[in-house]
């Protein structure tokens, strides 16, 4: 999965699949595959990796974005890494 979240500034989206967005109230909002949304200060959205789509600047002012992608973790336990401290 991907996450944007909007730092600054506002940011015109269009997604190939449809995706929830998470406004910064905390109120959610479907957003149909294709449809072009805006995005505010808190704002946020999920997308499956690789689905394809959209980010741009409409405006004059600047915009900041904090985007990541998340993997799922593999079932079991994970391995321990280094050595535990006494």
């Amino acid at each position: 999965m991907v996450l944007v979240l909007v730092e600054r500034g506002t940011l015109t989206v269009r997604e190939v699949l449809p995706v929830v967005v998470t406004r910064a109230t905390q109120d959610q909002e479907s957003m149909p595959a294709g449809a072009a949304f805006t995005l505010q200060v808190g704002d946020s959205y999920l997308s499956p990796s690789g689905s394809g789509g959209e980010l741009r600047n409409d405006g004059t002012d600047e915009v900041s974005v904090l985007a990541g992608i998340l993997y799922p973790m593999p079932a079991g336990t994970p391995e321990a890494v280094g050595t535990p401290a006494p």
